[in-house]
């Protein structure tokens, strides 16, 4: 079974994310809280979190990817 990680809701909810960077590769395993990845809008960045625990697979993005709320990130498969 897997979860999906997606961009969280913020009281920001027209403005546009970035990609900054990963901090999980594809196959790590994860606790729920962990940092997944960074985004950021403009001077805010913020760690998009492991909702569950379980091994981590990243979507195909680039950084520098824009997103936007809801976006997927990834998925954690938990067994």
């Amino acid at each position: 079974m897997a979860q999906l990680v997606k961009v969280p809701e913020f009281e920001l909810p027209h403005v546009s994310w970035t990609l900054c960077a990963w901090l999980m590769a594809t196959g790590s395993e994860v606790v729920a809280g962990d940092s997944l990845c960074e985004i950021s809008a403009g001077d805010i960045s913020v760690e998009t979190l492991a909702p569950c625990s379980g091994v981590f697979h990243r979507a195909r993005l680039e950084l520098d990817a824009e997103l936007k709320v809801g976006d997927v990130v990834g998925e954690i498969r938990t067994e």
